[in-house]
């Protein structure tokens, strides 16, 4: 005789649907946002901060390319040190798990940071930040790359999947 799902299962079922209905009110919650305000650090300072509630991060940073330098620079830092990130992150093309993301044009989860290739503590030290864990993803207008977004070290000890990247990819 088969049975159909048990009671826990269904309360799991409900559990993650519950999940998924907040995280897609947080992206219509980003859209209103995005079309009601016109100043850009606001805009980027309102949207991360929905971002990192989200994703359950403990930071979040956005960098944008800076066409003069071609170096990426920190517009906004929530967390913890966000000031001291803002005012001493700046990284290369190619530099760091952000400095890659934005050369190559494709988001990243990095599970563990510190044993990462691409990972570079310089900022770590610079800043006093532990990163342990990364989603980082490309900012691009019309195919073109203009900076990197982050959320880092998801307060859970789950950390990041790769259904928290399409969702980070869709803010």
């Amino acid at each position: 005789m088969e049975s159909g799902p048990s009671k826990i299962d269904l309360n799991i079922q409900l559990m993650q649907m519950t999940e998924k209905i907040r995280r897609l009110e947080s992206l219509i919650d980003v859209t209103a946002i995005i079309s009601s305000v016109l100043d850009l650090e606001e805009l980027l300072m309102l949207v991360m901060e929905k971002a990192q509630t989200v994703m359950c991060a403990r930071a979040s940073s956005v960098l944008l390319l800076n066409e003069q330098t071609g170096r990426l620079e920190c517009e906004v830092a929530l967390g913890d040190v966000g000031s001291v990130v803002r005012q001493k992150v700046s990284l290369e093309l190619g530099q760091g798990i952000a400095g890659w993301v934005a050369e190559q044009g494709e988001p990243l989860l990095v599970a563990d940071a510190q044993n990462d290739p691409r990972f570079d503590a310089r900022s770590d030290v610079d800043t006093g930040f532990y990163t342990q864990s990364v989603l980082a993803v490309p900012l691009k207008v019309k195919n073109k790359i203009i900076g990197v977004a982050e959320v880092l070290n998801p307060i859970d000890e789950c950390g990041f999947t790769e259904s928290d990247l399409q969702l980070f990819m869709t803010f």
